[in-house]
């Protein structure tokens, strides 16, 4: 009995764990939320070059915190459609939603997700109005629209296909840059630290460029989220950019690039080519000099 009792405890926990998975990957209930009125009230039109991407399904590339992401067939663009589900992790709690204290976190937490998207879809119209060359986006959609009149198709990880109807999503067309992470890694094992060094440089000017605008980023996780399109750097995942002009001061800038500098980059050449460190901290380190 013991056994017998403790086995539909296991497949209970493994149910509700495949149930929470499930619920949590791509769909259009995933990515549906109220768009808040286009204040400027001029539809942003969509560039031809990027707009014939939709002609042709897009294809699954993976998801982060804050959206799903697809790539154009001609694995030029990443579609990112933003994610809701913030709004419904915890919406089997809506069960007891009428016991008092659970109502009062319900609240809470639809106002948690509420402001994180406020300030993702900030980050990316600041990205766009200010820096979107080193963003590589080529166009945003975060309001309501009714001009588009598309309908995109995309294929799951589990190769369903969804119609999507653009005018109704928020999502973003941005070019498809590879990792800083991985194009390091590649360039390591070829042996060549002296391109190496010449990226890392590239990235440091980007940011440097971006204090300069008053442009500062929340999230030092460059490895993932900076990478290369055409020999040329960009921020992948702009989602914790803000203005802020107190970054244009040196003393400012300098202590952010200095964490930058010794606290990602040296940290993680020590771990995968320790043999390199002191070279690199040289190519880099001049940067900090006031």
């Amino acid at each position: 009995m013991k056994r017998f009792i403790l086995l539909a405890i296991f497949i209970l926990i493994c149910l509700g764990v495949g149930l929470q998975y499930y619920s949590s990957q791509f769909k259009l209930s995933n990515i549906s939320q109220a768009l808040p009125p286009n204040q400027a009230q001029t539809p942003l039109l969509m560039p031809s070059e990027v707009k014939s991407i939709f002609d042709r399904p897009l294809s699954y590339l993976g998801e982060g915190n804050q959206a799903f992401a697809f790539v154009s067939s001609d694995e030029k663009f990443v579609v990112k459609f933003f994610k809701n589900t913030p709004l419904k992790s915890n919406s089997w709690l809506e069960i007891f939603s009428s016991v008092p204290f659970i109502e009062t976190y319900l609240k809470k937490h639809q106002q948690r997700a509420n402001r994180k998207f406020e300030r993702v879809f900030n980050a990316y119209e600041i990205a766009y109005a200010h820096d979107r060359q080193h963003c590589g986006l080529k166009y945003i959609h975060l309001y309501q629209s009714g001009n588009l009149k598309i309908v995109a198709q995309a294929t799951d990880t589990f190769g369903i296909q969804h119609s999507i109807d653009l005018d109704k999503h928020a999502f973003i067309i941005q070019k498809k840059g590879e990792p800083l992470k991985s194009l390091l890694t590649r360039e390591l094992k070829e042996g060549k630290i002296g391109l190496v060094k010449l990226r890392l440089q590239q990235v440091i000017e980007m940011y440097l460029d971006g204090y300069q605008k008053g442009i500062f980023d929340h999230d030092h996780n460059l490895m993932v989220n900076v990478g290369f399109v055409d020999d040329c750097p960009m921020r992948i995942d702009v989602g914790k950019l803000v203005l802020d002009p107190s970054t244009t001061s040196k003393d400012v800038y300098l202590a952010d690039l200095d964490k930058i500098i010794h606290q990602r980059i040296a940290k993680w050449f020590k771990r995968h080519s320790p043999e390199h460190t002191h070279e690199v901290l040289q190519t880099l380190e001049p940067f900090l000099v006031y």
